[in-house]
């Protein structure tokens, strides 16, 4: 069911009966109805998800967007812009002047209820999250199951290799 208001005017003259349905009894036994009186195409559009990392999706991030967010549409960082996120300078003392441009670009993008993937420095994650929820949208950030392998070298060395597998994604402060 896509989010939005609906409203219906009618009289139940009987009690109601309703079968139970998986999940909302309410979209259960009026969805179809909705879909019939073209009441979805009223509601509002799907979020969207407005990326703010310091590389690209996976291509179980990307699996995951529909299921888990209900997103369709993705939004990139423009190339300046995913640049700045990437290389912020650990001797600044501050962070609000250098992140301002971050700021006005999902101000500019997007509109309440989309989600904001922001992941990268502490520092500058903390802020941007304010700044979404400021805004309007939901901060999220993608959760990883880590596999590791370690292997033990002839001199004595042991080399680790790290795989980060997603799992989820979860909405900041929830």
């Amino acid at each position: 069911m896509l989010f939005g208001e609906y409203h219906f005017k009618g009289v139940l003259e009987d009690d109601a009966i309703l079968p139970p349905f998986k999940g909302s009894t309410f979209r259960g036994a009026f969805g179809s109805l909705t879909d019939l009186l073209g009441l979805a195409a009223m509601a509002s559009p799907p979020p969207r998800l407005l990326v703010l990392l310091n590389h690209q999706l996976t291509p179980g991030q990307r699996q995951a967007l529909a299921p888990e967010l209900g997103v369709k549409e993705v939004i990139l960082l423009p190339p300046a812009l995913q640049a700045l996120w990437g290389r912020i300078p650990a001797d600044l003392p501050e962070l609000s002047a250098f992140l301002q441009p971050l700021g006005e670009w999902p101000a500019a993008q997007a509109r309440a209820g989309d989600f904001v993937l922001i992941q990268g420095d502490f520092g500058a994650t903390y802020l941007m999250v304010q700044f979404a929820r400021e805004q309007g949208l939901v901060p999220v950030y993608a959760t990883t199951r880590r596999l590791a392998r370690e292997e033990v070298r002839p001199d004595g060395t042991v080399k680790t290799t790290r795989c980060f597998v997603h799992q989820r994604f979860r909405e900041y402060g929830v």
